[in-house]
């Protein structure tokens, strides 16, 4: 139970969705990845948050001086100007309908939560009709949860790099307060906060990761200058082999191309997955929201393939690579340098993702980046032996 009764944890089907994305869009630390088709996406609807609820506001005060003659002929005439009851006025926020509970049968059912309330009996009605009169979100903190051996715990799937609080107006929340409001039967937490996200010490173990920026505000050629050696060494070397870029590919082939050359290296994505990603990347795709890109040899074989998603903040780096050859003749360095020209002399920031793994993070230095760092959590309260099968992880630099 959070210490602030403003703050409070909501299931996916307590949710406003017009003030979700209203507090999204407005906050200055907005990702693509906190809203919410990208989040029922990839987590098949199996997400919560922890939201701050605005107060609603309250009507003016009438003055309350004594005045002579309360009645009889003398009485004050009615003011037509007093405040009316339940908001007239015309900029009130009207009632969103709540979004609908996933399915509740079948393979793709959403996990049993104790944390969830009843959906039906007497007090379901009151409880929804309550959260739709409070429904400006001043900040939200998105939990994609999941459930294992009867246990409830936290995670970020694929492909998800981050989430962590968004405020409406501060560039730099604390999630202290947030954390702190997590239901306690989430018995595992395994979660990442974005780069701009305060934290003080808690019960959980705290580890910093690194992520690369790239600022686009200049023109292409000016951020190619930066470029290290061996990036402009490889992407002569993919001019010489005469690879194609193409822009605008189906998002679809893309992910399949990844998918066919990866599923070796990261067996845990499952078939499931790719669906969910596919799907939401459509989603992203229709809404201008994606760049894809494939490198094609000058026999037709494709030798790298990359998917960006992309807002008014952010180019996301989110999935690519390229085949073994591709590989020896510079295909993802030629498609990388594509998004990154594409993208330049605008107000956004290539965010590279995934780079706390060594060799990710080499490759995406080629291009002169500058690091930023945010945090992983990692709060185990499993009964043993399942604690045991999660360790803590070592201190940095043991």
């Amino acid at each position: 139970m959070s210490a602030n009764p403003h703050i409070r944890f909501l299931q996916r089907r307590q949710i406003d969705e017009q003030a979700w994305t209203d507090c999204i869009q407005r906050s200055p630390g907005s990702l693509i990845y906190a809203q919410s088709w990208f989040l029922d996406a990839l987590s098949n609807g199996n997400w919560g948050a922890i939201v701050h609820l605005s107060p609603p506001p309250s009507s003016p005060a009438v003055p309350s001086a004594p005045e002579p003659f309360a009645t009889g002929p003398s009485a004050r005439p009615a003011d037509p100007s007093a405040p009316k009851p339940f908001a007239t006025d015309p900029s009130a926020r009207p009632a969103v309908p709540l979004a609908p509970a996933p399915p509740a049968t079948g393979p793709s059912a959403r996990p049993a939560d104790p944390s969830e309330p009843s959906a039906t009996g007497p007090s379901a009605r009151p409880a929804a009709l309550a959260m739709r009169a409070q429904s400006r979100y001043t900040a939200v903190m998105p939990l994609i949860y999941n459930r294992k051996f009867g246990f409830n715990y936290l995670y970020m799937p694929n492909f998800v790099p981050m989430l962590g609080v968004f405020h409406e107006s501060n560039p730099n929340p604390d999630a202290t307060p947030f954390l702190a409001a997590i239901p306690k039967n989430y018995k595992l937490w395994e979660i990442d906060l974005s780069e701009n996200n305060k934290l003080s010490p808690g019960p959980y173990h705290i580890t910093e990761r690194k992520n690369f920026w790239l600022n686009l505000s200049s023109p292409g050629e000016q951020l190619k200058k930066d470029y290290r050696r061996l990036a402009r060494r490889m992407l002569q070397r993919a001019q010489q082999q005469g690879l194609q870029v193409i822009r605008n590919a189906p998002v679809e082939t893309v992910i399949d191309q990844f998918r066919q050359h990866y599923q070796k290296q990261m067996p845990d994505i499952s078939k499931d997955f790719y669906k969910r990603i596919t799907s939401a990347s459509i989603l992203a795709q229709k809404e201008g929201q994606t760049a894809s890109y494939l490198a094609q040899a000058p026999n037709g074989d494709i030798q790298g393939f990359y998917l960006l998603y992309k807002d008014k903040r952010f180019v996301y780096s989110v999935l690519g690579g390229s085949t073994a050859q591709g590989k020896d003749n510079g295909a993802f360095y030629l498609l990388t340098d594509a998004a990154i020209q594409d993208h330049s002399n605008s107000p956004r920031i290539f965010r590279f993702e995934g780079s706390d793994l060594p060799g990710i993070a080499f490759f995406n230095a080629q291009f002169g980046p500058h690091p930023v760092s945010y945090h992983h959590l990692l709060l185990n309260r499993l009964p043993a032996p399942f604690r045991w099968l999660k360790p803590r992880p070592p201190a940095p630099g043991a």
